[in-house]
């Protein structure tokens, strides 16, 4: 980190504090290089839709779990398995296919994760 030309920018010698990018909220690590820099971003999942897909008739004296269709069940597990790369062409087949519960869970992480999306 030290001479001329570091961290990609002319003339930029030494940097004691990393300078804060906008728009990069939830960076957990860094590696920067003379023509490039890679963020490790964290990332939020937004919890599973089950609780309103089953519903049950008194739910406060006792709790009944109506089955999930297969389409909730394929939804759960597929919303178990969406991360950066790959919840834009979940999101897409889940519009083709009409897939409400997945429709709403891959909305919702992006929102989370807007600044990684």
């Amino acid at each position: 980190s030290h001479g001329n030309d570091v961290l990609g920018h002319r003339g930029v010698r030494w940097q004691p504090i990393p300078r804060r990018v906008e728009r990069v909220h939830r960076a957990v690590g860094v590696a920067a290089a003379k023509e490039h820099t890679a963020l490790l971003m964290g990332t939020s999942f937004p919890p599973l839709f089950l609780q309103e897909m089953s519903q049950g008739a008194f739910p406060d004296v006792m709790p009944t779990v109506d089955p999930l269709s297969l389409q909730d069940s394929a939804a759960v597990e597929i919303s178990r398995n969406v991360d950066l790369f790959n919840v834009i062409p979940v999101a897409l087949v889940a519009h083709r296919l009409n897939c409400q519960t997945l429709i709403r869970y891959c909305d919702e992480f992006v929102q989370n994760n807007l600044d990684g999306v």
